[in-house]
């Protein structure tokens, strides 16, 4: 996915336009496809290390800042933007905040890249794309999230904490009931 990513950038650059391509870092609503395993048997399942900090953004504050970069005319070259949500967080940290959110015990499992994959078809995603995805999990991959350095301009507002209460914890409760019918 991300060499495809770069793909449109140097399709979109070869126009000449000026352009910043915005580059996001781990999406806080990924965290939504975990809520079957978060229900029962408790659990986030990645096949990334538990314990590697990488930067996590919800998509609200991404659009935020692409309407940002949009409104300001002043820019003229091509490049791209980081935006890397409010602090650096791992899966370990992912599993700690979601158990305090919402009041239950919630660990975090490092899982073969294989057993991600077939977890995500079981769910529904066509088999390419459950690849693509767990490569972009694999430590290397999650190693860089972070390259980009982080400035106050990078830097978005919204915690995993407060994403969690106001979007997964409604989230989980109406899974939780639907799952109980």
């Amino acid at each position: 996915m991300v060499s495809a990513f770069a793909a449109v950038e140097e399709t979109i650059n070869a126009s000449g336009a000026p352009v910043r391509h915005p580059r996001s870092a781990f999406f806080m609503e990924n965290l939504l496809e975990s809520l079957p395993t978060i229900v029962n048997p408790g659990a986030i399942f990645y096949n990334g290390p538990g314990d590697l900090p990488l930067p996590m953004v919800c998509v609200a504050d991404v659009a935020r800042k692409a309407v940002d970069l949009l409104c300001d005319r002043s820019w003229n070259d091509q490049g791209h933007v980081a935006i890397h949500g409010p602090t650096h967080v791992t899966f370990d940290d992912m599993a700690s905040i979601v158990s305090n959110v919402l009041g239950k015990p919630v660990r975090y499992v490092q899982v073969p890249d294989q057993v991600l994959i077939d977890n995500l078809t079981l769910v529904g995603l066509r088999e390419g794309f459950a690849l693509a995805y767990a490569r972009l999990l694999t430590e290397e991959a999650l190693k860089g999230y972070a390259i980009e350095p982080r400035t106050a301009d990078t830097t978005t507002g919204t915690t995993l904490d407060e994403w969690a209460r106001t979007v997964l914890r409604p989230a989980f409760e109406t899974f939780q009931q639907q799952s109980a019918l």
